[in-house]
């Protein structure tokens, strides 16, 4: 049984372009300004997903793969059938409601085509790329391919070659440009996975490897990392119009990889007439108005037509905001203010959950050894390093005393990984670098959905990423996360979306969890005349405030 059908002799472009009444969706004032939606309202009663328009073939390999995965989403009960119907789809709903799964399901659900060689007129022998779906790092890219790798590998007994239904383009030390060139050629793949950049540098050095107008469907996951739009606001003033020129010609002159990838999609002279254009399907936890406008009447890429849906989540009030976005009441947030030796809660925080289970670690000879190699003693050992090691100290002992099996160390945009993990070694953490595509850094935490979770217990495991790695990966057995650093810049929406993205982690499939943030007393002076701790919960509290988040007590310090 295979994971994906084959339509053959196609000479142009043949999945329907969906015509008749607007279909969107609405919540909120963030988006009524845009447009006039239609309120759609949820599926009535729990649905299955051959109801929603998933082959039986998909569907078996998927729950083969994944022993949870029982009945869709509400999320993916709206946007599977949109990507069945070949709609552009903008959709924004919160971490953990299936937003990624529905894509890859929906993308292998597509038949693939056979266009003729333009040539002999005869349909030519190998298929075309069906979808490019794009990603803003290489471990939510390395992510997608393992679901889809699993899947294949539980759809037959003999399993297709994977090469075939996806390939993955990524900045790889041991797979050169021109290798993914030739891999291309060879086989093309059913769904091609990408980050920007790299597409872009292979579409430059062979654009006949990537016939970007034989695609039939484009995504962007994560899309607010991936595309940029200025600032907009409703009633502005004359600064703000001055920094809205500012950005946009900032934007113009050196525009994301993303938008020049778009624009030659898209705005291409043979494309502007086109009725057959790729479907577009974007999607993020943290959409804002700004891109948003920026999508549908700025940037030329889709329409606010009649074939444009539009998929927001349910909007909560803010009692019950976490319920939805941050995995539910049974996860907790924290501050933590480090103060030399000793570590406090901020005086702002309740009272914790009474009777959290105790963490015992068992002794065992499959527990994983601490890789603090000669080659990094001898980098690190006469380098001072950038991190506070009082916040380390302090990220170790909640770790030793709290974690049952996985957590994440979630630091600085910038910061250097590889120092922070032989840092934490140094302090006796089992801590390692996130490597979705790495077995022991993260491969195996990512493919444990709805396994046994023992072999993790044996010695947790501190994952050990920065922000611009992080976006969109679903580890199930995470029931820590631990953020440095975040707090340091000023209270904006940006800060907001970036809490929310990192504390989504945590609390999948109905999981609880906890989230920490550590914040080193008195580093640096702040402009308006706080000390940077103090400014920092400042932009904490606000921001827990705003998501919906009372701060909780973490109970192993003062």
């Amino acid at each position: 049984m295979s994971l994906f059908r084959t339509t053959t002799f196609a000479s142009r472009r043949c999945i329907p372009r969906w015509r008749g009444r607007p279909i969107s969706i609405q919540h909120g004032q963030d988006w009524a300004p845009i447009f006039n939606a239609e309120e759609i309202e949820p599926p009535a009663g729990p649905k299955t997903f051959e109801d929603i328009g998933l082959r039986s073939s998909v569907v078996k390999a998927a729950r083969s793969a994944f022993p949870s995965l029982e009945l869709p989403t509400e999320t993916q009960c709206r946007l599977i059938p949109a990507i069945n119907e070949g709609k552009d789809v903008i959709l924004a709903d919160d971490t953990g409601s299936g937003k990624s799964l529905g894509i890859v399901l929906g993308l292998l659900n597509k038949p693939r085509l056979r266009f003729n060689d333009k040539k002999t007129g005869k349909p030519r022998k190998s298929l075309s790329i069906t979808s490019l779906l794009l990603v803003p790092h290489r471990d939510l890219a390395n992510q997608l391919f393992l679901w889809i790798q699993r899947m294949s590998q539980s759809s037959q007994t003999t399993p297709a070659k994977i090469s075939s239904i996806a390939q993955v383009l990524t900045r790889d030390d041991a797979k050169q440009t021109q290798a993914m060139i030739d891999d291309l050629r060879a086989d093309p793949p059913h769904i091609l996975i990408a980050t920007p950049q790299v597409l872009l540098d292979v579409i430059k050095k062979a654009p006949d490897a990537i016939p970007l107008h034989e695609i039939s469907t484009v995504v962007l996951d994560e899309i607010d990392y991936l595309v940029e739009a200025v600032t907009r606001y409703d009633k502005p003033t004359f600064k703000q119009k001055l920094d809205m020129k500012k950005q946009q010609k900032k934007l113009d002159k050196h525009p994301s990889a993303s938008t020049l990838l778009l624009d030659s999609i898209y705005q291409r002279e043979d494309a502007v007439e086109r009725t057959d254009k790729p479907q577009l399907i974007v999607s993020s936890a943290t959409l804002r108005r700004s891109l948003n406008r920026h999508l549908l009447y700025d940037s030329g890429w889709m329409e606010n037509s009649e074939n444009t849906v539009f998929l927001r989540g349910e909007k909560f009030s803010s009692s019950t905001a976490l319920n939805r976005g941050l995995g539910g009441g049974d996860v907790h947030h924290s501050v933590v203010v480090v103060r030399g030796d000793e570590c406090v809660n901020i005086e702002e925080a309740l009272p914790g959950p009474k009777g959290a289970p105790v963490v015992e670690h068992a002794d065992t000879e499959d527990a994983v050894e601490i890789d603090s190699t000669d080659e990094a003693r001898r980098k690190y050992h006469m380098t001072p390093s950038p991190f506070d090691q009082q916040v380390f100290e302090a990220i170790s002992v909640a770790f030793a005393l709290d974690v049952p099996s996985v957590a994440l160390l979630v630091l600085d945009a910038s910061a250097p990984v590889q120092r922070a993990v032989h840092d934490l070694q140094s302090l006796g953490v089992n801590a390692v670098q996130l490597d979705v595509a790495d077995t022991d850094r993260g491969r195996t935490h990512l493919l444990n959905h709805g396994r046994d979770a023992t072999a993790f217990r044996t010695n947790p495991v501190l994952l050990v990423c920065n922000r611009a790695t992080f976006r969109g990966l679903d580890l199930p057995e995470l029931t820590h996360v631990f953020i440095t650093g975040l707090f340091k810049d000023q209270m904006n929406g940006a800060v907001v979306d970036e809490y929310l993205q990192i504390a989504g982690r945590v609390g999948r499939f109905g999981r609880g969890g906890k989230v920490v943030t550590f914040i080193k007393e008195n580093d640096v002076t702040a402009k308006e005349g706080l000390d940077s701790s103090a400014r920092q919960v400042k932009t904490a509290l606000y921001t827990l405030k705003d998501v919906g988040v009372k701060p909780v007590r973490f109970e192993h310090f003062d």
